[in-house]
């Protein structure tokens, strides 16, 4: 479904999402792809939602939580949008892109 998303195919890589999420209810993967194409159409309300079930379903996970940042960004939120951030720089020190989630957020926030 990553590559449908690559490529903008948004009602396809909805479906596989969709489906994906009904056999693997458990899995965060399909709710921050279902994320990442709200954001890519502009539901920032629709990509917060799903990115908040992604961190429910796995709250250890840091990509949930740097998806998170994002549409809260996009939707005025910046203090969520910064605490989402600074979660997901805690959550894998070792992940040099997470780890800089905070400082690209501060260059988006302007």
């Amino acid at each position: 479904m990553a590559e449908l998303e690559r490529q903008q195919r948004w009602s396809a890589a909805d479906a596989g999402y969709r489906a994906a999420l009904a056999r693997w209810p458990e899995n965060p993967n399909s709710r921050m792809g279902l994320g990442n194409i709200a954001y890519q159409q502009g539901d920032f309300s629709g990509a917060e939602t799903h990115c908040r079930e992604s961190i429910e379903v796995a709250p250890e996970a840091p990509a949930g939580h740097y998806n998170l940042a994002w549409p809260l960004l996009q939707q005025g939120r910046r203090e969520a949008a910064m605490a989402a951030g600074a979660e997901a720089r805690r959550l894998p020190p070792e992940q040099p892109r997470y780890g800089q989630s905070l400082q690209a957020l501060e260059d988006a926030a302007g």
